[in-house]
């Protein structure tokens, strides 16, 4: 399964490399380089040094990755042929607002799980709504541990609130 996604994102990236390199004045078009702007996580994870030798291999082009969060800056200074961000990075509505690039495709996608004992004293089992989760989480003064992660850290903050601020104790809220 992963293998088959880790080759759907190979063939996503080809086709976005394939579109920006094709519209852009700034890339000439015999540059066998992609000038990859890149967010942390797909270049921490190790999950571009799993793809991009296939990639290259593939298509002939060699791609020059950095990485770091300022990714639309230097986009805007042509510096990249490519940029890959989170959802609602706070730059992309500026980039695109001005006219600076092609409307955003999905290419990755995250996913988050509740994890809970057998017992599921929050009677949270088989439940759609994670906001209902989280309700019935507090409610019940279940025991809540997050992933220190930034993703799910906010993710849980975004969850606690839709569940109306309330939480088990010792779950703080930042403000």
């Amino acid at each position: 399964m992963l293998k088959k996604l880790a080759y759907h994102l190979l063939a996503q990236i080809a086709v976005i490399a394939g579109v920006v390199l094709a519209v852009s004045s700034t890339v000439q078009a015999q540059s066998s380089v992609i000038r990859l702007q890149i967010v942390n996580v797909p270049v921490d994870s190790g999950l571009l040094a799993g793809l991009l030798p296939d990639f290259e291999r593939a298509t002939g082009y060699r791609v020059d990755v950095q990485k770091g969060e300022q990714v639309y800056d230097f986009a805007r200074q042509g510096a990249a042929d490519l940029v890959l961000s989170h959802y609602g990075h706070a730059a992309v509505d500026n980039f695109m607002s001005d006219g600076l690039g092609l409307w955003p495709r999905v290419v990755f996608a995250n996913q988050a799980v509740i994890i809970g004992p057998s017992s599921d004293r929050a009677g949270i089992r088989g439940l759609d709504d994670a906001v209902e989760a989280f309700r019935r989480i507090a409610q019940t003064q279940s025991r809540f541990v997050v992933n220190n992660a930034a993703t799910e850290k906010y993710l849980a903050q975004v969850l606690w609130e839709g569940a109306g601020r309330i939480r088990p104790a010792g779950i703080p809220i930042q403000d």
